[in-house]
């Protein structure tokens, strides 16, 4: 998982600057977890922090390769920008969890539905009506990373940079208590009662460089959750 991440980024680089000199920015998806900190995580991320773990640990278990990768990966591409100076910028945008409404038509089973949406699919199908999950993450809407991309390839301040796609935390239990507010017909899939899980605890992100540079203002975690359940309601009938 590693070097196919690294080379495949590699060659990329290589290939636009090799064939393509009329290319003049690329934008890296990169991740939040070339950032995260699992040992010793501060008490707020910036986009000047990275993974502090090892080619050596991240060869011990799946996990530790797929954080692994993403860093490794992130970073061949600015030490290919520093080495070879090449006639393009580079920035990269570092989602966290990523979630929001699926795009008409690709899918037609919400067995197939992506990882992310997982949760919002076993909420509607009342897989979680004996309990909900604990849980408290980070998140941002697909949208808003999408936008993150198109501003960081408009915009020349962008170039160099880093940015952090994160739009807040929310817990299990706040987008089951949204589906339940906004989704009458759907009341009987959940809990009768709905014990709110905070979703404050844990580490803080700055995400100020991407509404300050980028311009982007992030959904709130209704809007998405609604927009998000509209969708998949739609696979389902």
């Amino acid at each position: 998982m590693l070097k196919p991440a690294v080379n495949g980024t590699l060659n990329i680089l290589n290939a636009i600057q090799t064939h393509a000199p009329e290319i003049k920015k690329v934008v890296v998806t990169s991740s939040f977890a070339a950032i995260i900190n699992m040992q010793s995580p501060p008490e707020v991320y910036d986009e000047s922090m990275w993974n502090p773990i090892s080619w050596e640990q991240a060869q011990t278990n799946g996990a530790m390769a797929y954080v692994g990768s993403k860093k490794f990966a992130e970073k061949a591409a600015w030490d290919f920008m520093a080495a070879e100076k090449p006639g393009f910028a580079l920035a990269t945008v570092n989602p966290v969890l990523v979630f929001g409404p699926i795009m008409e038509g690709s899918s037609t089973s919400l067995n197939a539905v992506n990882t992310s949406n997982v949760i919002f699919r076993d909420m509607i199908q009342g897989r979680m009506k004996d309990g909900i999950t604990n849980g408290s993450f980070s998140w941002v809407d697909v949208r808003d990373v999408a936008a993150m991309h198109v501003a960081a390839l408009e915009k020349s301040e962008a170039d160099g940079q880093r940015f952090i796609a994160a739009a807040g935390r929310y817990s299990n239990s706040e987008i089951a208590s949204i589906i339940k507010k906004h989704f009458p017909s759907l009341q009987d899939k959940l809990p009768e009662h709905i014990e709110l899980e905070s979703s404050k605890a844990g580490y803080g992100i700055d995400n100020s460089s991407a509404q300050k540079i980028l311009g982007v203002k992030f959904r709130d975690l209704a809007h998405a959750v609604v927009d998000t359940v509209d969708s998949l309601l739609k696979v389902e009938a």
